[in-house]
């Protein structure tokens, strides 16, 4: 069975910053009635040592930030070959991660 799309009102909200050099629009072939709402996603183009990165910014709603407090998690989800993205928060067990992996 499918995970739904989280689409809720209550999930972030994307921050369109001052400066914004890009906008990412919904992949070709989104069907806004079968895949739910692709709003376009304002990005910075930041060029880093790895290459260069599209950042976004968001903005948590009260209820988000009071289920952070509590010690829930913010959950990244990706769809298609361009990125579509949601952010909510989800209370999630954390996976340790071996020393070695972290480099120490």
């Amino acid at each position: 069975m499918a995970t739904a799309w989280p689409t809720d009102a209550a999930n972030m909200k994307i921050v369109i910053p001052a400066q914004f050099d890009h906008a990412l629009n919904a992949p070709s072939g989104w069907s806004p009635t079968r895949h739910g709402p692709c709003a376009a996603l304002p990005v910075q183009l930041r060029q880093t040592e790895a290459g260069l990165a599209q950042v976004s910014f968001w903005r948590p709603s009260q209820d988000e930030i009071a289920q952070l407090a509590l010690g829930h998690s913010i959950a990244l989800w990706v769809v298609g070959p361009h990125p579509v993205v949601s952010i909510s928060v989800e209370d999630v067990e954390l996976q340790k991660i071996p020393k070695e992996i972290l480099g120490g």
